[in-house]
């Protein structure tokens, strides 16, 4: 009986191992970019899984107007639109843009 729990105790602990180890490789899709400027602290989501595909919030949790970026992303692709937005912010707006996955 003892060995039976154990067996099952190793199996629920591989279970999770496994899963923990595929999303820590696949990842979940989530691409995060954090500008900071002297005044606040801009972040952008994009998650290809939510409902809202592209998120901008300030640091006061205000929205940010990105305008058409998702119509630029279909066009251009993801990396451009976003390198794009990244040095129009930091040239026009003063932000210093990192980006974290």
């Amino acid at each position: 009986m003892k060995k039976l729990i154990t067996l099952f105790l190793i199996g629920i602990a591989g279970i999770i191992l496994f899963m923990v180890v595929k999303n820590l490789a696949n990842g979940d899709g989530l691409l995060t970019v954090t500008c900071r400027s002297a005044k606040n602290t801009l972040t952008i989501k994009l998650d290809p899984k939510a409902e809202n595909f592209i998120s901008a919030t300030t640091d006061d949790g205000e929205d940010f107007d990105l305008g058409n970026l998702d119509e630029k992303i279909q066009k251009d692709g993801l990396k451009k639109a976003v390198d794009d937005l990244k040095s129009k912010l930091e040239l026009t707006k003063g932000y210093a843009c990192f980006d974290k996955k």
